[in-house]
């Protein structure tokens, strides 16, 4: 999925929706911080890719599986 496959994917819901992201594979992190209200950044070491992309109550759920190459 590129960058302007996910724009038009987003635009299909609500401006104030949350996008929830959920990797469902094994990935090895890189890195993660998390700031003091409790977001978390994490940078990982695969190339993923979208298996599904979904509403679930209301949000934005889009679930992530690493690429095979």
């Amino acid at each position: 999925m590129t960058v302007k496959d996910l724009i038009e994917e987003l635009g299909y819901y609500e401006e104030d929706a949350e996008v929830i992201f959920e990797i469902d594979d094994d990935i090895e992190c890189e890195s993660w911080t998390e700031d003091r209200w409790g977001n978390k950044e994490v940078h990982v070491c695969s190339k993923l890719e979208n298996t599904f992309t979904g509403t679930i109550h209301g949000d934005c759920y889009i679930q992530l599986g690493v690429k095979k190459e």
